[in-house]
């Protein structure tokens, strides 16, 4: 069962009993952040935020004695997840669904002390720039364990982020990793690359994880990058083919 908005996927589940606990697509295991909710659930509890609900795939990792808060705008998608999916029904652990913008309700709140807070909100045609600036970085880096990690959905078929996402940590003194993932996203689609941006503030959090070094990017210290912020973003200059 898939959940399209228009062109773009926003998440499966297998059907089958034994199969639908099984995190697909973006989230799969070998991507970052099935990497690092696997490797940092095995021997403690999390406590996982996630923006951008989909299909609830995220919560496919959850285990007992977790806590995963989601943040979603649209009460639609919460609908379709709840009712077309079990993600959300088959999650072990303590849960709460927070509904509206997400970086306006973590404006809000009280420091959550997330373990790993994943940002899926990018990847449809109308970028949500808001979300992915020096300001909203910082607001992300509050509700953040001292050991915490930001994975970034970055996967978007006309949009390149990985520059902004590079000027933010060079600005803030942030540590990232581009984590490109070849895999298979849907039935009829083929293979295709899905990819996460890593942040963290001590890069030893994030060096194990495995990317496909191929495709996967970095940028030197001199080389100039965009710097997003609450007064300037500019979709037009990050669209692939103005980079190419």
């Amino acid at each position: 069962r898939e959940i399209m908005h228009g062109r773009i996927l926003h998440g499966t589940q297998w059907l089958d009993d034994d199969m639908r606990r099984v995190p697909t697509t973006y989230y799969a295991e070998q991507t970052a952040i099935g990497q690092l909710l696997r490797g940092r659930g095995q021997d403690r509890s999390l406590r996982v935020g996630v923006i951008g609900l989909g299909a609830g795939t995220l919560a496919a990792y959850g285990n007992e004695g977790d806590y995963y808060r989601f943040y979603e705008i649209n009460p639609d998608v919460v609908k379709i997840a709840k009712q077309f999916f079990s993600y959300l029904s088959d999650l072990p652990s303590e849960s709460d669904m927070v509904l509206g913008d997400a970086r306006i309700s973590m404006e809000r709140e009280d420091p959550q002390e997330f373990d790993v807070l994943a940002l899926d909100a990018f990847s449809g045609d109308a970028v949500p720039a808001h979300l992915i600036t020096v300001e909203a970085m910082e607001v992300y880096l509050s509700h953040l364990s001292e050991n915490g990690v930001l994975a970034i959905h970055i996967s978007n078929r006309h949009i390149d982020l990985l520059p902004v996402v590079a000027g933010i940590c060079r600005h803030l003194g942030l540590e990232y990793r581009h984590i490109p993932t070849r895999l298979k996203l849907s039935s009829d689609s083929g293979s295709g690359t899905c990819e996460w941006a890593v942040v963290a503030r001590k890069s030893d959090l994030i060096d194990t994880l495995v990317a496909d070094e191929k495709t996967a990017r970095s940028f030197g210290s001199k080389e100039e990058l965009p710097l997003w912020t609450d007064n300037f973003s500019n979709i037009i200059g990050s669209l692939r083919k103005a980079r190419d």
